[in-house]
């Protein structure tokens, strides 16, 4: 099937002030790249809300949660207030969602929600998918694109039943082959509508740059090879997101926030391509 258009997304965590959430929106806006994205946890800015004030500040950039855990949320809650930030951007939300990692059930606890085992947590991601569907249904909205993060079996014929995007976390400091067999081992796994969905990762190093200080020291570590780290000049790193899109057909690519100078000449070439 042909290569899907690249999309490039930038992550932001934690920000002192609302000047700072604003300045470096603006910036990966000027930059070029489609999304903004925030993660979720309690440690972290609330991402509705965060993200509700980005979009009264930008005009193209798109938004999207990378990855809401959906246990911390009643599916109902998670219907409304994607209804409202949608509205809010006027509809440049994408809805990413997850099941939530094992470390996620503090969180949980402390929101007073359920955590549950795996299986429990994959049936609530599913009835929030069923109930952001129809609220926008019932008013005669489309729905926003749906991304879900994870490669367990289940979770990927949800992705391909239900979403727009999947995004593949393997681990960072495996190597582009690991990357490759894992692609390989979904796509063997579910049906041929497995290719109807756009593929992204996560990277976490570009370039030769000195990280901030508060990056862990594992993610400082990471060997050359890993398929987490991408260096070279923009011409190289370039020619290697599109070596990727070509043999596994990743598409989106996501970067951290201080990543966003370093990555910007690749955005520029390869953006809409």
């Amino acid at each position: 099937m042909p290569a899907k258009e690249f999309r490039f997304g930038a992550a932001v965590g934690l920000v002192p002030t609302s000047k700072d959430l604003l300045g470096v929106a603006a910036r990966i806006e000027q930059l070029g790249f489609s999304t903004m994205v925030m993660a979720d946890g309690l440690w972290l800015p609330s991402p509705f809300p965060a993200l509700s004030a980005v979009a009264a500040a930008t005009s193209s950039l798109r938004l999207g949660t990378q990855v809401l855990a959906a246990p911390f949320r009643s599916p109902a809650t998670v219907a409304h207030e994607t209804a409202t930030i949608d509205m809010i951007s006027d509809h440049r939300f994408e809805l990413g969602l997850g099941i939530g990692t094992p470390d996620a059930a503090a969180d949980a606890e402390r929101l007073g929600m359920p955590f549950g085992t795996a299986t429990e947590r994959r049936a609530h991601l599913a009835a929030t998918i069923a109930a952001v569907k129809e609220h926008f249904a019932a008013s005669h909205q489309p729905t926003p694109r749906i991304l879900l993060g994870g490669i367990g079996p289940k979770l990927v014929e949800l992705a391909v039943a239900e979403a727009d995007t999947l995004t593949i976390p393997v681990p960072y400091q495996q190597t582009r082959d690991d990357l490759a067999a894992k692609v390989k081992e979904l796509r063997a796994g579910t049906d041929p509508s497995f290719d109807d969905l756009e593929l992204a990762v996560n990277l976490l190093i570009i370039g030769d740059n000195e990280l901030p200080e508060w990056v862990p020291p594992k993610f400082r570590e990471l060997p050359a090879h890993s398929y987490g780290r991408l260096t070279g000049t923009p011409a190289q790193m370039a020619n290697a997101l599109r070596r990727n899109r070509d043999e596994f057909g990743i598409s989106y690519v996501t970067v951290p926030q201080w990543s966003i100078e370093d990555f910007a000449p690749v955005v520029e070439m390869l953006s809409g391509t």
